[in-house]
């Protein structure tokens, strides 16, 4: 799906590129494609890279500048996140940046999707960021649209690394 058919989605990017200036951009889950499909794998030395499990990431520790994590929590379950904030905690350098996506919310409307998905609680995951070392600048929450591959609120977080 295109950028250009998620303006949402291409905001936040925006936001988060104009945080992270330059540097190396861990990209795991979708934000792979997100940033090829901006030009932003030139602007950055991303190191994009759709990992398994974004609970045990091979990246060194303080290798990265910034994180966008689109879609690698749909399959984490909600007492996973934590782990999750301090994993990513530990390969983003003190004073980088985290964009952070999530299938928001109860989805009682398709129990097919909601078989496939972990659906997360907007405070819960805030919660987490901030007890693994980062502070919040955004939280954000948007209704489904007929492009999402799967119908469902979407939440996101953009943070920053305490330094």
């Amino acid at each position: 799906m295109s950028l250009a058919e998620q303006p949402f989605e291409q905001l936040l990017l925006n936001l988060f590129v104009e945080r992270v200036g330059t540097g190396v951009v861990g990209v795991l889950g979708s934000g792979a494609e997100a940033l090829q499909e901006r030009g932003l794998q030139q602007a950055f030395g991303v190191e994009g890279r759709d990992y398994d499990s974004v609970q045990a990431i091979s990246a060194p520790a303080a290798s990265w500048d910034g994180v966008v994590v689109l879609d690698a929590l749909r399959k984490v379950p909600r007492d996973g996140v934590p782990g999750v904030c301090q994993e990513l905690g530990r390969v983003v350098r003190p004073g980088g940046w985290l964009l952070l996506g999530f299938p928001a919310g109860l989805n009682t409307r398709n129990p097919e999707i909601a078989a496939q998905l972990v659906f997360h609680h907007r405070p819960a995951v805030a919660k987490g960021v901030r007890a693994a070392g980062w502070t919040i600048e955004d939280v954000l929450e948007r209704e489904p649209t007929k492009t999402d591959p799967y119908p469902s609120r979407r939440g996101y977080i953009l943070a920053q690394r305490i330094g």
